[in-house]
């Protein structure tokens, strides 16, 4: 499953979406796509399938420690 995460300047997360999208603005099918601000670093994410069912708080904890592995 892919993700696309922001991260703040200290590793936390602040937005997810589904999906890879390097672009700007809206997708091709017309739904918005996350774009970092100042400081904030735009990561794309291969993450297990099981993730799909998490609800937020629970999918930012499970992808911050799979991004880091360990490593915060």
């Amino acid at each position: 499953m892919k993700i696309t995460v922001i991260t703040d300047d200290k590793g936390e997360i602040v937005g997810t979406t589904r999906g890879h999208s390097k672009d700007s603005g809206r997708s091709a099918d017309g739904y918005a796509v996350l774009r970092p601000s100042a400081g904030q670093t735009f990561r794309e994410v291969d993450a297990p399938e099981e993730f799909a069912t998490y609800d937020a708080a629970e999918l930012h904890k499970h992808l911050k420690a799979h991004m880091y592995q360990g490593n915060p």
